[in-house]
């Protein structure tokens, strides 16, 4: 028995750690976004600048109105154009498994190169290692590939760093300063 717990149902209920990762493939749309943005913020500026003149009333609030549906359109289809990995950590013996599979690239000394200071071959594992942590979605070896010439290098790094870290990482009980904050709040604990 554990904290009134027998052992072999915690073990039973063990699940890894797992991770969201959201990538957006429709990053020709941030660009277009941000311009929009400055947009609005001059017309915002425009309209403020009326309002402490005195001016006469521009007519920024419908421009303004309509910059700012364009920038939710965007967003919108930014959303429809993400996919949200979720990245699961291995069994033990198979994450170090891999690790033994894509061993450190050696440089002309016999030292290990740079790249490859995790102790793994990084031009190999990382691929390997999102593949197989990857519990959802479920993308075919054809998908795998496109995927992984259209990621630009940090996306393709924020996917292999959550991989790594879900195998990696302690897994421990997550504070909530706002959730101990609001039960304090509320006399609760």
């Amino acid at each position: 028995m554990h904290n009134g717990i027998d052992i072999d149902t915690l073990l039973d209920q063990a699940k890894p750690l797992q991770q969201p990762v959201p990538i957006c493939l429709r990053g020709d749309l941030v660009s277009e976004v941000e311009r929009l943005n400055e947009e609005l913020a001059t017309v915002l500026q425009a309209e403020a600048d009326a309002r402490v003149s005195g001016a006469a009333s521009l007519d920024t609030g419908s421009q303004g109105r309509q910059i700012a549906e364009q920038i939710e359109a965007l967003r919108e289809q930014m959303k429809a154009s993400t996919i949200t990995f979720m990245l699961r950590a291995l069994p033990k013996q198979r994450f170090r498994a891999m690790i033994d599979e894509h061993p450190p690239r050696k440089d002309d000394d016999g030292g290990v190169l740079a790249l490859d200071d995790m102790g793994v071959n990084s031009s190999t594992f990382f691929d390997v290692l999102i593949r197989e942590c990857t519990a959802e979605p479920q993308l075919t070896e054809p998908q795998w590939q496109k995927l992984f010439g259209k990621l630009s290098d940090r996306q393709f790094q924020v996917l292999s760093t959550t991989a790594w870290a879900v195998n990696r990482s302690d897994v421990d009980v997550p504070f909530s300063r706002a959730a101990s904050k609001l039960l304090k709040g509320s006399g609760t604990e």
